[in-house]
């Protein structure tokens, strides 16, 4: 990956406090319309039904102009194709708490890896900070 602000994708890990949805580090996503960029989540030994997904997020600004950060799962964490988006999460430009319950009738099995993907938007040069990334037992009523 090059420093260039102008080489798309980028993903990278920033003590800035700009990016930082909650201070400290975070993951720093930056693309164009056409080249997606990807952060994808070690396997968990568990079925995907049984899992809930927490995380912060913030996006530059809101408007066509930023991308969109989707949640998703990935059968092979090497093949960009093996993407299956969930949830398109909502562009928001302050600090915001996410959680996404992978349900049984979305899909079943342990063949799975938990992913994001950011899309860019219209312009180039706009990013997504995300933190505190968290998965763990989806509570049992749901």
């Amino acid at each position: 990956m090059s420093e260039s602000s102008s080489t798309y994708p980028q993903a990278f890990v920033t003590s800035w406090a700009t990016y930082n949805p909650n201070g400290g580090n975070s993951l720093f996503f930056k693309s164009s319309q056409t080249t997606p960029v990807y952060a994808v989540l070690p396997k968990i030994d568990a079925n995907i039904e049984d899992l809930q997904l927490t995380f912060s997020y913030r996006n530059e600004s809101v408007s066509a102009a930023n991308g969109t950060l989707w949640v998703g799962v990935m059968t092979d964490p090497n093949d960009a194709s093996t993407f299956i988006e969930l949830e398109a999460m909502p562009q928001i430009n302050e600090v915001t708490d996410a959680e996404y319950t992978f349900f049984a009738d979305t899909m079943t099995g342990t063949d799975y890896y938990i992913a994001f993907r950011y899309t860019g938007g219209t312009a180039q040069n706009y990013y997504l900070s995300i933190d505190n990334i968290s998965v763990h037992t989806a509570p049992a009523c749901r």
